[in-house]
């Protein structure tokens, strides 16, 4: 039958992995074309002048590399996936709101895939995709999401399995617990050969559940986190529920070859499973650590004065307006800005949740403001897991971003924004 064959195998599960990210570039597509009036704020100062149309030829060529994974010969898929590789890191550097969580699985699919031995490549896939339901539980154990968004997915999952009357406004934070738990649970009953099988069709139903809960008919999330639950539930089944086929044998002269290719591969991987160990302490940011819907990250407020407000770009004024029923008192001299509502609607995503690109955020808006002391911002630290509490610095006038700008390692000056 067609459907086995196509997703059977390593070559299935780069077929399933490339069009689900073709899926989610097209669900996303202002943030990467730059067509939108957000910000851009690259990894590197060098990188904020390439204009947009540099973006969008890189984008072209990664849909041609994975249109090629998805539907050419077995032949191309090396050349394929690396270019798909090159080209997304290329688009990762000018953009860090780019670094979604999705994005960085499918560059770490990709590295990993370029090995040619099936086995080494569905170990190590099976070892990251176990890491990220360990790390994303691990993420969400803690008082933040046990009090905020916790609270969401309690009172959403009870509504739509109709179990009677919703939890109080501040559920026991044992019921919160339970979303982080099972993945938790999940995470340990997939490390384990014997019950690999039975739990991968258990993260299938998992992944079933998160979409009626964050659907339109939940919690009413953005379709890139529906897809990428989706993708997810059917990973699932090709990487722990079907077997892998017989490795084909490897000819003695791409030995050396291979092996340097599994050394690059195994190092990527475990990088990537160390670094969120040290996420907690600001040296890896919040998504690659897998922190999801986790509201514990380090965030910016953006504040204006009212008598500003008009010089805003368009887009966020429209989001502001979404906004209006939690707006601050008109007689008031500040009026915090919904950068989050704006990012959703401008790039269909949510905002990258770091201090660092927020701060990046603000200096973007300061050019359009141009005024001095019009403008201020609160850099938040990210909650202590015990207590929720949080570091904050305050910092009036566009001159005074100048200091925190020196904390941090990466760039948090934007591109020019797009009019």
């Amino acid at each position: 039958m067609f459907i086995p064959v196509f997703l059977g195998d390593v070559a299935g599960l780069r077929r399933w992995t490339a069009l689900s990210a073709i899926a989610l570039l097209v669900a996303t597509w202002p943030l990467w074309t730059l067509t939108s009036e957000f910000p851009a704020i690259p990894f590197l100062q060098q990188l904020c002048d390439v204009p947009p149309i540099v973006d969008r030829c890189l984008l072209g060529v990664l849909l041609l590399g994975l249109g090629l994974l998805t539907l050419a010969p077995e032949r191309w898929a090396r050349l394929s996936g690396l270019a798909v590789l090159l080209v997304g890191l290329a688009l990762l550097a000018l953009d860090q709101h780019r670094f979604q969580p999705w994005f960085y699985q499918l560059m770490l699919f990709m590295a990993v895939m370029l090995v040619g031995d099936r086995r080494f490549v569905w170990q190590w896939l099976q070892a990251l995709v176990i890491s990220i339901y360990f790390f994303s539980a691990l993420g969400k154990l803690d008082y933040e999401f046990l009090h905020t968004v916790g609270q969401q997915f309690l009172a959403a999952t009870v509504d739509l399995l109709g179990l009677g009357q919703p939890p109080p406004a501040a559920a026991p934070s044992v019921a919160v617990a339970v979303l982080p738990l099972a993945e938790l649970i999940l995470a340990c009953g997939l490390a384990v050969p014997s019950t690999r099988r039975w739990f991968g069709v258990v993260a299938c139903l998992f992944h079933g559940l998160l979409i009626a809960i964050l659907g339109p008919w939940g919690l009413d999330h953005s379709a890139g986190v529906l897809l990428w639950n989706a993708q997810f539930a059917v990973q699932a089944i090709l990487l722990f529920v079907l077997p892998l086929r017989q490795p084909a044998p490897v000819p003695a002269h791409g030995r050396r070859t291979l092996g340097l290719g599994k050394m690059a591969a195994a190092t990527v991987v475990g990088l990537a499973m160390l670094l969120p160990w040290v996420e907690r302490f600001g040296y890896w940011d919040h998504w690659p650590s897998w922190a999801l819907y986790a509201p514990h990250s380090s965030r910016a407020e953006v504040w204006i004065a009212q008598t500003a407000i008009d010089r805003l770009p368009a887009s966020l004024q429209n989001a502001m307006a979404e906004d209006a029923g939690e707006a601050e008192d008109e007689f008031a001299l500040w009026v915090r800005l919904p950068i989050e509502r704006w990012s959703l609607l401008a790039t269909r995503t949510p905002i990258y949740p770091q201090s660092r690109f927020q701060l990046g955020v603000a200096l973007a808006l300061a050019q359009r403001v141009q005024s001095e002391f019009h403008l201020k911002v609160r850099l938040l630290s990210a909650a202590n897991r015990l207590n929720g509490s949080r570091q904050v610095r305050e910092f009036v006038g566009i001159k005074s971003l100048a200091e925190p700008q020196r904390w941090f390692w990466c760039n948090t000056r934007p591109r020019p924004l797009q009019q």
